[in-house]
């Protein structure tokens, strides 16, 4: 069985929140993907020389209003990228000006003509009885779940009042196709995981990630603030948050280095994250 990286890191209890500065920055190579009209565009997140992490100022996040095409005749299965992000002209602008350097968050509310998102819903059971790495959370405390000790009934009650578990997606659970298929369309070794919040909860404080990140919601609410001034890795240098709400079907992407933190709504919430890890150099 894989272990993805992000399971290790989860596994050591490691984040980073207000993280120093000299954390080393993950750079990320260069790279043909799937359709060469969308991805000639990737050569602006391809950087050649290490990021100065001290000296990264970051732009105020970026609301997609780009307007709904026609999707009468739109094969999802074969365009996942334009599922996750709406559409193909929403894909398109996105690779092109944001993909690398712009928080990015899109509501997927276009009047039903937005294509539907390449997976909706959650089976909490299923991953409950499959997985044998989910975390409690509580504002970043963390102790792994003990089916011995708590059944899916204590651990149901647990997420409801108010803590999260972390899922994060191995071979043996039934979202891993998923993920697979996002590799297959991304070229590149991916980590997953399942934020499952019950109301008011905060899994994580203040932190950020040390690659990119695809955000999709899954079902409930979930209020997200995100840096919109200061510097990389630096969390006292902030001045400005930007506030959001995504509702199930929003899509969000966060850079590598923006600090961000997310409290479950009132009903709940679950989301799933994709973690750009590492472009894998040979892909083609």
């Amino acid at each position: 069985m894989r272990l993805p990286h992000n399971l290790l890191l989860l596994l050591l209890g490691f984040t980073f929140q207000d993280a120093p500065t000299n954390v080393s920055c993950l750079l990320l190579s260069s790279k043909q993907l799937v359709t060469k009209s969308v991805f000639t565009k990737i050569r602006s997140h391809q950087r050649s020389t290490p990021r100065l992490c001290s000296t990264i100022y970051l732009q105020s996040l970026k609301v997609s209003d780009e307007k709904c095409p026609d999707v009468t005749n739109i094969d999802t299965k074969s365009d996942t990228l334009s599922s996750l992000l709406g559409n193909a002209k929403a894909r398109d602008s996105f690779f092109a000006n944001d993909f690398g350097k712009n928080p990015f968050f899109r509501r997927r509310d276009c009047n039903g003509s937005d294509l539907p998102p390449p997976i909706t819903g959650i089976d909490i059971k299923s991953l409950y009885e499959t997985n044998e790495y989910i975390s409690l959370r509580i504002r970043g405390s963390q102790d792994f779940l003990d089916k011995s000790a708590m059944s899916y009934a204590d651990f149901t009650a647990y997420v409801d009042n108010g803590s999260s578990a972390v899922v994060p997606i191995i071979e043996t659970d039934y979202m891993y196709p998923f993920m697979q298929q996002m590799e297959q369309v991304l070229g590149q070794s991916l980590s997953m995981n399942i934020y499952h919040s019950g109301p008011g909860a905060v899994a994580l404080n203040k932190h950020f990630d040390a690659y990119d990140v695809f955000v999709l919601q899954l079902a409930g609410e979930k209020e997200w603030i995100i840096q919109a001034d200061g510097e990389w890795g630096k969390l006292k240098s902030i001045n400005a948050w930007t506030n959001i709400t995504m509702s199930v079907g929003d899509v969000m992407y966060l850079p590598q280095g923006i600090f961000h933190a997310a409290t479950g709504g009132q009903k709940g919430s679950t989301h799933v994250t994709i973690g750009l890890e590492k472009i894998q150099n040979n892909a083609n």
